[in-house]
């Protein structure tokens, strides 16, 4: 190997012309060659400067958006601590809740949204935008109990996730019972039975406010950090061993086994049956193109790691790794291999990660973007979701007063 074992990938080390002949024929005493191939090492460069970056970021809420929101939640204690009642004469209007069935569809391929099949489900139509689809309540005015409607929407562009966005979709709606609210009043007294200590009425929402700003600001951060990814990968260039698509497809579809697992989807003994390695490869190549861009990503951050000469502080790799220890549980597990796949971790911000430790190589970059002034802050923008719900609120409260 010589002057090539720096710069090759052992995993993908293997011999091309080693058969049993030349095995059997090896002797001490005589000269033996033989051939191997390997990967090489990637090099990542950069096509233009990452401390340079310049990213958009919307705020994730303003005063506006932050009080709108408390009142949501406000309104959500006032309509908990209240009652239903039974709507007799007529149809559905804007703040009823109801029960439905619901069904989803691209109108132009006819394929069923996952997860958009409910079935008896309660909707409370004022924020019915967020729970289901966008639209779709305005869209049931006037609907009786029994009825079922078509409604054909068009997803608005703030919709997530991005690919659906401007997508025409057809919706079957039917509403079994429907009701209306009567709200439990805001006072001291449901105040402190909601958050006791906080000083009544006035200091709940004191305390709301307060979360919801902090919630803001962090949705901010967050927003800053996911742009400066994007914006780090699409500066990023390399050429990408095939084996490293190979590897983390593996380590993905065996991550989305085990959350299945997890969530009772499937039961272990049905995660043997899917767990072959023709399925993994299946996986990797319909998956590819996104794996080739998490693989990027990774090897983008960890060049900055070393550029930057940046550290793990010892009390966040301990943290991070007694995390990782306890997903093992009782099962064995190689501690030399876990503490390197932590310390490897910690240098990238990975999709699947499981806390803000990982985001250390992102926040220094975010940090000297902001002081050079390459982050610019765009005023909040408000979803279709909270348009709605504003523009029903006081309709909410009238009938259900």
């Amino acid at each position: 190997m010589g002057a090539y074992t720096k710069d090759a990938i052992s995993e993908t080390i293997q011999p091309v012309d080693l058969d049993a002949d030349k095995v059997l024929a090896f002797d001490v005493n005589k000269p033996f060659t033989y051939q191997i191939e390997f990967a090489f090492q990637p090099t990542v460069s950069f096509k233009r400067p990452y401390k340079g970056l310049k990213v958009e970021v919307a705020a994730a809420g303003d005063e506006e958006s932050d009080q709108a929101k408390v009142e949501h939640e406000l309104l959500q204690i006032q309509k908990r601590k209240g009652g239903l009642k039974v709507v007799q004469g007529r149809g559905l209007q804007l703040g009823d809740a109801a029960l439905v069935d619901f069904d989803a569809r691209r109108t132009d391929t006819g394929e069923v949204f996952e997860g958009a099949k409910r079935r008896k489900t309660h909707m409370d139509t004022a924020s019915a935008d967020m729970q289901f689809l966008p639209g779709v309540a305005d869209a049931m005015v006037g609907m009786q109990v029994g009825e079922t409607r078509d409604v054909r929407l068009t997803l608005p562009e703030d919709f997530e996730p991005a690919g659906l966005r401007g997508c025409d979709v057809t919706c079957q709606v039917g509403v079994s019972e429907l009701f209306e609210y009567e709200l439990a009043e805001l006072d001291d007294s449901l105040a402190e039975e909601v958050a006791p200590g906080a000083g009544g009425a006035q200091g709940l929402r004191a305390q709301l406010l307060k979360m919801q700003q902090q919630k803001s600001a962090v949705d901010t951060d967050k927003a800053i950090d996911a742009a400066l990814i994007d914006a780090v990968v699409q500066a990023a260039s390399a050429e990408i061993p095939q084996h490293y698509i190979a590897e983390l497809g593996r380590q993905e579809f065996a991550s989305k086994i085990h959350i299945a697992i997890a969530k009772k989807e499937i039961h272990p003994d049905q995660a043997k049956q899917l767990a072959t390695e023709e399925s993994v490869e299946n996986y990797t190549k319909h998956h590819q193109e996104d794996i080739a861009q998490m693989v990027l990503q990774q090897m983008a951050f960890e060049t900055i790691f070393v550029a930057e000469n940046l550290s793990v502080p010892d009390e966040e790799f301990q943290l991070e790794y007694e995390e990782a220890k306890r997903e093992f549980g009782a099962h064995e597990f190689d501690d030399a291999k876990l503490r390197e796949q932590v310390s490897e971790s910690l240098k990238v911000p990975l999709p699947n990660s499981r806390g803000h430790s990982q985001m250390l190589t992102v926040h220094r970059i975010a940090a000297s973007c902001i002081a050079a002034g390459c982050v610019a802050l765009l005023p909040h923008i408000w979803t279709q979701g909270w348009k709605q719900w504003c523009s029903t609120k006081s309709t909410a409260r009238l009938h259900c007063a």
